[in-house]
């Protein structure tokens, strides 16, 4: 029995043996060098170089950067000669209570029969935004509302607004407004003068 033992495990010993003398052998520590059939030195050569010409570049560029220094900003002779002119300050922004009533008494007709949807006066208050160049105003909606409650005008449950209509042509209504104003302007001014 320990003879058939001995026997058995020298057999499976010389089986495992030669199993393993026909397993490939690896050429080379670099598996990306067997797939390209290069030596595995010349990877290693590459990145070496690689490396090298990075950092002297880095450097290089360092260096080239360091050298040039500060220069001094001089002006143009010009730009000596140009007056100073006066700057116009922009005028003061107007509050979001006078923004909506601008655009109620702009974009808005009493008309007991008729009834706006609230899409569309958004749609509207855009419109009115864009004719201005303005950015609209996120706040507006609480300032709208308290204004139109004001002036007897409320919100149904279906979100429309009865007692009034929208301009037809934003645009054409806001020129002639701008218009109107700017006329009083003139004429206010004239009378000062007199």
């Amino acid at each position: 029995m320990l003879g058939e033992a001995k026997a058995t495990a020298e057999r499976e010993l010389r089986e495992a043996r030669t199993a393993l003398s026909a397993l490939p052998n690896t050429r080379s520590v670099s598996p990306l060098a067997d797939k390209l059939g290069l030596p595995a030195w010349t990877l290693d050569l590459l990145a070496a170089a690689l490396a090298s010409l990075s950092v002297n570049l880095l450097g290089a560029t360092l260096i080239a950067f360091a050298a040039h220094g500060k220069h001094r900003l001089t002006l143009s002779p010009v730009l000596d000669s140009v007056e100073p002119m006066e700057l116009i300050a922009p005028p003061p922004p107007v509050s979001t209570r006078e923004h909506a009533a601008n655009f109620i008494a702009t974009c808005l007709h009493r008309d007991p029969s008729s009834k706006i949807h609230a899409r569309d006066l958004h749609a509207a208050y855009l419109e009115y935004c864009r004719a201005l160049a303005e950015t609209p105003r996120s706040d507006i909606g609480v300032e709208l509302a308290v204004l139109l409650r004001a002036l007897g005008l409320k919100m149904a449950p279906d979100q429309s607004i009865g007692g009034a209509r929208l301009v037809a042509d934003v645009q054409r209504r806001l020129a002639s407004v701008l218009d109107q104003t700017l006329d009083s302007r003139r004429k206010s001014s004239s009378v000062c003068e007199t």
